[in-house]
């Protein structure tokens, strides 16, 4: 039985696992924020960057991709997203609505009782920390902006990163100037 597993940040744009099929998916309640600090993939653990989790919110709609993993990749599949999702990620399934229908899908979220979701922050700090810090996986910057890039490829609005980003171009076109 093929198993679905939700992307609403990088696996929008860099899936890389071995999937037979995948389309816009829904997930009701729930929104993106930049709460979760990366100590790893976008920053080090002296400078965190910051990246994407969902969190709950009863009128949102967070809007991603969705990837059908046949039964004979899921076990490598399953243990690929749970090292690439690390740093205080948690394996969650949830029903996320594809096409006409509502079906179970594993998503990782990193939920704020994990000690690297940042409570509270204002946007300009996110900005700095998102334009200062860099990780194993390259600069924070290019993580948001390609996911912002991403989203809009995939025809995915997302009110939210859309001012981030915008805030985060400003920034960077101060600092060419």
């Amino acid at each position: 039985m093929p198993r679905w597993v939700f992307g609403y940040g990088s696996l929008v744009w860099r899936p890389e696992f071995q999937y037979s099929y995948s389309e816009k998916a829904t997930l009701p309640g729930w929104r993106r924020s930049l709460n979760q600090a990366s100590p790893d993939h976008r920053g080090t653990p002296e400078y965190p960057g910051r990246v994407l989790t969902i969190v709950e919110s009863p009128d949102a709609v967070c809007i991603g991709r969705a990837f059908r993993v046949e039964d004979e990749h899921w076990d490598v599949v399953f243990a690929y997203l749970e090292e690439r999702e690390s740093g205080g990620y948690t394996a969650t399934q949830l029903p996320v609505f594809i096409g006409q229908r509502f079906v179970p899908a594993w998503l990782w979220i990193a939920f704020p009782d994990n000690p690297n979701f940042i409570r509270e922050e204002s946007l300009e700090t996110s900005l700095e920390v998102i334009r200062r810090a860099q990780g194993a996986s390259g600069p924070n910057v290019d993580y948001v902006l390609n996911l912002c890039d991403a989203l809009q490829k995939s025809d995915i609005i997302d009110d939210y990163l859309i001012m981030v980003c915008r805030a985060l171009k400003e920034l960077l076109s101060k600092d060419e100037h």
